[in-house]
């Protein structure tokens, strides 16, 4: 879910706010939502763990994303309307895989 309107300049993405009838299993919640939402753990606040999981994603993730590079097969999609983009990135998939 996305709590935040992050509209701004090309970017149109109003908050996507989890319905009534797909509750979270979590505390606390955001104005406007119509169930709670995911809880923050205790150690997003602790900066060694964030770094730490930056640290993870550098050397489990971006050697997989190179692969992907190398091989010419990596998209790249900027969803300027958030979900109202998504058909857009299904037609770029579908065209890629297909040829």
């Amino acid at each position: 879910f996305n709590v935040a309107d992050a509209s701004g300049g090309r970017w149109v993405m109003p908050p996507v706010l989890p319905a009534a009838s797909h509750p979270c299993e979590c505390a606390g919640s955001v104005p406007g939502a119509e169930s709670p939402l995911w809880t923050r753990r205790d150690d997003d606040v602790d900066f060694d763990v964030v770094r730490r999981r930056l640290a993870d994603y550098h050397a489990e993730t971006e050697p997989v994303l190179d692969v992907f590079r190398e091989r010419g097969r990596l998209l790249h999609f900027r969803p300027y309307r958030g979900i109202d983009d998504v058909g857009k990135l299904s037609k770029m998939v579908g065209d890629s895989i297909c040829g």
